[in-house]
C-alpha cells in the first residue's frame, strides 16, 4: 500500500513538473499605421502564475490568425462585439490547445479549442468557453472548415444570404475566394448546385480554385483592368449571391453588374482594414432600390445557438469528400512567427486558412 502511494507521487510530481515556470507572448507593442510591421509586435518572457483549482493550463499547439483581427489592433473603444486589443496588451484568436494541468471536465492530455492569447502557455477558467477537439477530427481542421471559418462561410451563404431561396444554377460570386472562408463558401454553393464565380489574388489561386475546387470561373483581381468587366465576362447571366470578403471597390463594381433581388452578404471588408483615411465611394441608394437589393452584414456570434448542428453537417461534407479543408501552415514554428503568419496572411500569402503550428503534438 505504501509502495503505491509512493507511485502515486512520483506520477503527481512528474506532471507537476511539467508545467513550466515562465510563457512566451505577444504583444502590441504599437497601435499599427496601415499594413502591419513586424515591429508593431513584441515578443515578451513573463512568469507563468500558479493555476488556482478551476483553472487549466493550456500549452498552445495551434493558433489560426485571421483578417478580423486587424479592426481590433486599432486601439480604442469597443467596436460592436469585441474588445480591440490595447498597446502594451496581449493578442488572442482561436487556438487548439493541450491541457497539462486538469480541472472540472478536462484531464490531463485532453486537446481543446478556445479562444487563447498569442502565447505558448495559457491559464483558462475550466468553465470558460471551452470546448474538446471531436474525437478523430483533425485539430487543424476545427479551427478552419469545421470551425469558425466553415460555420461562417455556412450561416453567411445558407442563412444571411438565403441561398436555397434562389432557384438552383443562379450565380454566387465570391470575392477573397481563395481565402479561409471564401473557399468553403464556393463549395458549398457548389454543392447546393449553384453556379460559383470567385476572385483571388493570383493566378495559382485562380487555377486553385477552378481545378481543385470546381469553381465556374474565376479572375485575378490584381491583375483586372477594370472589375466590373471581369464580373461581366465571369458571370454572363449577372450576380444573383455576392459574398462579400473586401468590400471598396469590388462591391461598387458589383453594385453595377448584380441581378435585380440579388443580396449582399457583408462579411468582410479586407480591402479597408489597413486603410489610414476613411473611404469613399459611390453611393449605392439609386441601385438598391431600382434593383430591389438586399445587403445584410452578420456576425457569426449570432448563431451560436446552431453552431452545433451545422457543425455536424459540415464534418458529413468534409467526409464524404464534398468538401476540403485547404489550410497553410506556415513556414515558421514557434510563438514568434505568429505576427508574421498575421502581416502575410492579410497581403495574400496563404491558401485558405492561415494557421501557425506552436508546438508539436
Amino acid at each position: 500500500h505504501q509502495h503505491h502511494i509512493i507511485n502515486n507521487t512520483t506520477t503527481i510530481t512528474s506532471i507537476m513538473a511539467a508545467i513550466p515556470q515562465e510563457r512566451n507572448a505577444v504583444f502590441l507593442a504599437n497601435i499599427p499605421e496601415g499594413v502591419p510591421v513586424e515591429s508593431d509586435y513584441e515578443v515578451r518572457t513573463l512568469p507563468l502564475p500558479a493555476a488556482a483549482d478551476d483553472e487549466l493550463v493550456l500549452e498552445t499547439l495551434y493558433l489560426s490568425v485571421d483578417p478580423y483581427l486587424r479592426i481590433l489592433m486599432r486601439g480604442g473603444q469597443k467596436v460592436g462585439y469585441a474588445t480591440p486589443f490595447q498597446k502594451d496588451g496581449e493578442i488572442e484568436s482561436a487556438g487548439v490547445s493541450r491541457v497539462i494541468k486538469a480541472s472540472g471536465d478536462y484531464q490531463v492530455g485532453d486537446l481543446v479549442i478556445s479562444t487563447a492569447k498569442w502565447a505558448d502557455y495559457n491559464i483558462i477558467k475550466a468553465d470558460a468557453k471551452i470546448r474538446k477537439v471531436p474525437a478523430g477530427v483533425n485539430p487543424q481542421t476545427v479551427l478552419s472548415a469545421a470551425g469558425l471559418t466553415g460555420l461562417t462561410a455556412y450561416f453567411g451563404l445558407l442563412r444571411v444570404a438565403a441561398l436555397e431561396t434562389y432557384p438552383k444554377g443562379s450565380t454566387v460570386y465570391v470575392s477573397g475566394a481563395a481565402g479561409a472562408t471564401g473557399n468553403v463558401v464556393g463549395q458549398i454553393a457548389k454543392l447546393k448546385g449553384y453556379r460559383v464565380v470567385g476572385s483571388a489574388g493570383s493566378d495559382e489561386k485562380v487555377n486553385w480554385l477552378i481545378n481543385d475546387l470546381g469553381f465556374d470561373a474565376a479572375f485575378n483581381y490584381k491583375t483586372s483592368a477594370n472589375f466590373a468587366d471581369s464580373l461581366r465576362e465571369t458571370c454572363p447571366n449577372g450576380i444573383d449571391v455576392y459574398f462579400d470578403n473586401v468590400g471598396g471597390e469590388m462591391l461598387d463594381a458589383v453594385i453595377e453588374v448584380i441581378n435585380k433581388r440579388g443580396v449582399i452578404v457583408n462579411c468582410g471588408a479586407i480591402s479597408l482594414y489597413n486603410s489610414t483615411s476613411a473611404a469613399t465611394g459611390p453611393r449605392v441608394e439609386v441601385a438598391m432600390i431600382m434593383k430591389e437589393l438586399r445587403m445584410q452584414g452578420f456576425l457569426l456570434f449570432s448563431y451560436e445557438a446552431e453552431a452545433g448542428d451545422a457543425i455536424k453537417e459540415i464534418v458529413q461534407w468534409l467526409t464524404e469528400g464534398k468538401l476540403k479543408d485547404q489550410i497553410t501552415l506556415f513556414r515558421d514554428l514557434g510563438v514568434p512567427a505568429i505576427p508574421r503568419a498575421f502581416i502575410d496572411m492579410l497581403t495574400g500569402a496563404n491558401v485558405g486558412k492561415m494557421l501557425v503550428k506552436v508546438k508539436d503534438e
